[in-house]
């Protein structure tokens, strides 16, 4: 499953179960799916990492999101009105 996929299918699935989705969950999918935490060893920190790439993703603050979302204490550049510029 190419990493498109698995974004799509984990959308699908946060929708299917909203906050049942937990990060328990979360490791058993990504264990079967892609062998985390089995034939592919992870520190801490990496598992750490990706626990807080998931709350992120739950909370809809994707590090990779286009939307022009508050975050945090400011509004991403993109988002920001021109003040007259193109």
């Amino acid at each position: 499953m190419s990493a498109e996929e698995y974004t799509r299918y984990l959308d699908r699935l946060h929708k299917k179960l909203g906050n049942k989705l937990t990060w328990g969950r979360m490791q058993r999918d990504l264990k079967e799916n892609w062998g985390f935490w089995g034939g592919v060893k992870l520190s801490d920190h990496q598992t750490d990492r990706m626990k807080r790439a998931f709350e992120a993703y739950i909370n809809g603050k994707s590090a990779n999101s286009k939307n022009c979302g508050v975050h945090r204490r400011r509004v991403p550049r993109r988002c920001r009105p021109s003040r007259g510029r193109p």
